[in-house]
């Protein structure tokens, strides 16, 4: 089974086809209104609304999911918050609403997600990162410390969990991903973005690597 925490348009939706077509039963995870367009995309992936600040909700969800498929092989933490604000004006409500999404969220998801795998020998955990998981910018204060946190954990987990055959790897987007919501939020231009697809296989290379020679962490980057 694989997982997608944070299936949304666009990348959730390209990451769910995908896995579908290597043979996974594939799981999307996340809001209600992001949902919407992998139920349009990939009718054949399970959506599940699932809140991973709140870690009854991920166990009610993994626990339903392996009732049905058993446990996860492969999930990837997908979901972000992007707020973008002058410091003075991001409140602590903010920073913390930030940090829940962008790394709080993947250690709650993390955490259910590894005994699994270490009980069926192994598995692939990947998280997607951001520019601001490499370097802070300005009114970028929430985002990039809670991707910079991100980043963090997964360098952890890698340490702790590689010996016992779990792949854990962290891709740093540094730039956008072209989608209608891209367009709609930033209105960057289509060839200075990346393409949703390409990203996909990129992840889909990762998670088939061989053993003996895992990447750790990946960076992607649109033509700039």
């Amino acid at each position: 089974m694989a997982v997608v925490a944070g299936a949304n348009s666009g990348l959730g939706s390209e990451l769910c086809a995908r896995l579908v077509r290597r043979g996974f039963q594939v799981a999307a995870l996340g809001r209600e209104a992001a949902l919407a367009a992998v139920r349009r995309d990939v009718p054949s992936a399970m959506p599940l609304v699932c809140d991973f600040g709140v870690a009854g909700e991920v166990d009610e969800a993994f626990g339903r999911l392996e009732k049905v498929w058993g446990a996860a092989s492969v999930v990837v933490y997908n979901a972000h918050r992007i707020e973008l604000r002058a410091f003075e004006d991001t409140s602590l409500a903010l920073f913390e609403e930030s940090w829940r999404a962008n790394c709080y969220g993947a250690f709650v998801v993390a955490r259910r997600a590894l005994p699994g795998m270490l009980q069926q020998g192994g598995g692939t955990l990947m998280f997607s990162g951001a520019t601001g998981s490499r370097r802070g910018g300005a009114r970028a204060a929430a985002f990039s410390s809670s991707k910079f946190a991100l980043r963090g954990l997964a360098q952890a987990l890698a340490r702790e969990y590689t010996s016992s055959g779990v792949h854990v790897a962290h891709v740093v987007l540094d730039g956008l991903i072209w989608s209608e919501r891209t367009r709609q939020r930033f209105n960057p231009e289509e060839r200075h973005c990346m393409s949703a697809a390409a990203v996909a296989e990129a992840y889909l290379a990762v998670i088939e690597q061989d053993r003996s020679a895992w990447t750790s962490e990946l960076d992607l980057r649109p033509p700039r």
